[in-house]
């Protein structure tokens, strides 16, 4: 599949299981991508995993204001709006 780059505070559409989910972590030595699910549930991925997900750009979700706030700080460029992003 063509994932895009992983990057912490964007969200992605997982176009398989059709779920959204932000990435909130990078963690290079366990090779791992942390995210929080539209849920506020809280997993990783492999980075090979990641690579093989059909994944695309979206917006943050107008009722998103789950973010842990040990998270918040991680987070930087979270789009207002809903739907896919603008490329």
């Amino acid at each position: 599949m063509n994932s895009p780059s992983v990057k912490i505070g964007q969200w992605y559409l997982d176009r398989d299981k059709h779920d959204l989910m932000c990435v909130i972590g990078i963690e290079e030595e366990e090779g791992v991508v942390d995210i929080k699910d539209s849920y506020g549930d809280v997993d990783e991925i492999a980075f090979d995993e990641w690579e093989s997900m059909d994944l695309v750009l979206y917006s943050t979700p107008r009722e998103w204001g789950g973010l842990l706030e040990e998270d918040a700080d991680d987070v930087e460029d979270m789009d207002a709006g809903i739907g896919p992003a603008a490329d």
